[in-house]
């Protein structure tokens, strides 16, 4: 599965990254673990990340 990453990253390459498919976020300095997100938690996520 790909991963995209915050065009807001930079150079540093610190940064939560998410899964294409919306269904998991990880770190990027620990991409071996991953965080399960549903779909109403991403909604709030985004909602609250444009603000």
């Amino acid at each position: 599965m790909e991963w995209r990453k915050s065009s807001f990253t930079g150079n540093t390459g610190n940064c939560v990254e998410v899964r294409q498919d919306h269904k998991s976020v990880r770190d990027s300095k620990n991409p071996t673990v991953e965080l399960p997100i549903g779909r109403t938690a991403w909604q709030a996520f985004v909602r609250t990340a444009a603000r």
